[in-house]
């Protein structure tokens, strides 16, 4: 019985690991690629692609993690922008960081809530006051935007102009995994 030994090489580093291997064939011929490296057994071999798909597998999670960082960076760019237009046009945004971190979570919302907002400003005009806040679902694990509309004397119609705001607004959330609802809590301006 003779003991071969195999050596196993990353493709751009040295040796990884020298493994012993029992035979029972006779002695082996040392047997050497054309750099001089000699050849190697198929556990050694086996052990160095596993050393390959684990710095593949390295390389792709920093790859992910910086594609991630990036798009999160452009999605906070987007929605201090988003902010900054909603404060001009006199939109109160009472928990600016709750608000933040859900459309964090759901960034398809941003353009929306955007449009939505910019939207109620027209429709609505100069005595309303907007705000938009998360809503925590009592009752269920549930949370969502909402736009108030509020009036110091409120209209006798509001409800009437929030329905006419809302079928025009409506289709844009059809493809958003999040929701922004349009109401009115009867509550005066704060």
């Amino acid at each position: 019985m003779s003991t071969v030994t195999a050596t196993a090489y990353a493709p751009t580093a040295g040796p990884l690991e020298t493994a012993s291997l029992a035979s029972n064939a006779g002695p082996q011929p040392d047997a050497r690629h054309l750099d001089g490296r000699p050849k190697s057994s198929r556990l050694a071999r086996a052990r160095g692609f596993s050393d390959v798909l684990l710095h593949c597998f390295e390389v792709t999670s920093a790859f992910l993690k910086w594609t991630f960082t990036r798009a999160s960076t452009c999605e906070t760019s987007e929605i201090e922008e988003m902010f900054s237009s909603l404060s001009s046009r006199g939109i109160r945004i009472p928990d600016v960081v709750e608000v933040r971190d859900y459309l964090l979570r759901y960034p398809e919302m941003t353009d929306v809530v955007a449009l939505v907002c910019d939207l109620a400003s027209e429709h609505f005009g100069a005595g309303t006051q907007l705000s938009l806040e998360v809503y925590h679902d009592p009752e269920m694990d549930d949370e969502y935007l909402t736009l108030h509309v509020r009036q110091q004397r409120y209209e006798q119609h509001i409800m009437k102009k929030i329905e006419d705001l809302w079928k025009a607004c409506g289709p844009y959330l059809a493809d958003t995994s999040g929701w922004l609802l349009l109401t009115t809590d009867f509550a005066p301006p704060i």
